[in-house]
């Protein structure tokens, strides 16, 4: 599903989430445990100056599923806001020229433009058949070359169309970066988008300590884009409703919610 990928070859795999050069480290004439350990230290020259996020997707049903489900995720606080608060980042979508005007019309991505810089590349070049994997790797490394000497200070990541990424993940991967790790390989889980947005819909609550920490107020936890229909008053209070028992009409005024 990522990026025109048929689900077979959706999940079930690490990704690069982000890299950076890194220092030398001497390990190939080290005995094996000495060159784990070498690996799992290793620590860049410099911290890094820029971050690029790299999406490739292609197709309409890939497109759409990410402008509506993928990115709305990561437009969350703990990810693309916070990392565009550290360093200068540029968001670049890789995709075909069929899916352009659609791409840039979508108001999903239009929130994007207004937290970091974006771009659009065509990828027509790249695109064969039902090889996708060769498309997405080609399409990372015509990226990252484009970007020139300054790659060497560019911390980027390499995202997938269909990851539904929690809040905080982005902004994790690069405190770890900044503290000097040279890459972040993260895993993932794969479901069935069919089965599984419905019922995510029907568990999901909204939960905060505001105003006391966070300050994550419920009327602005939201990203403002569209979301399925009903689902924002499941998440804001129907759902625990539900759970909890609690009666009918409970807190709607207060969260901004219609019956």
């Amino acid at each position: 599903m990522n990026s025109g990928t048929p689900p077979s070859l959706a999940g079930g795999r690490d990704t690069v989430f982000a890299a950076h050069r890194s220092s030398p480290a001497a390990v190939d004439h080290a005995p094996f445990s000495s060159r784990a350990e070498s690996v799992r230290t290793e620590r860049r020259l410099s911290p890094p100056a820029a971050v690029k996020m790299l999406l490739p997707v292609w197709g309409y049903r890939f497109v759409r599923q990410f402008l509506d489900a993928s990115l709305p995720t990561l437009l969350a606080p703990g990810n693309l806001p916070a990392l565009a608060g550290m360093l200068p980042c540029e968001f670049i979508v890789l995709t075909s020229e069929a899916d352009e005007a659609f791409i840039r019309l979508h108001p999903t991505f239009r929130a994007l433009s207004e937290i970091c810089d974006v771009e659009i590349r065509l990828i027509d070049h790249l695109i064969t058949g039902t090889n996708y994997s060769t498309t997405l790797t080609l399409a990372y490394t015509e990226a990252v070359r484009a970007t020139g000497p300054a790659m060497l200070d560019t911390c980027f990541f390499f995202l997938l169309s269909d990851y539904i990424v929690a809040d905080g993940s982005l902004a994790g991967v690069m405190a770890r970066m900044i503290d000097g790790a040279s890459g972040v390989l993260v895993g993932n889980f794969q479901v069935a988008a069919e089965s599984a947005s419905p019922w995510l819909q029907d568990k999901l609550m909204f939960s905060t300590d505001y105003p006391h920490w966070d300050f994550d107020a419920p009327n602005e936890a939201l990203p403002k884009v569209k979301l399925p229909e009903g689902f924002a008053a499941k998440l804001m209070a129907e759902n625990a409703r539900q759970l909890y028992k609690l009666p009918i009409g409970v807190g709607r005024a207060s969260l901004g919610l219609s019956d």
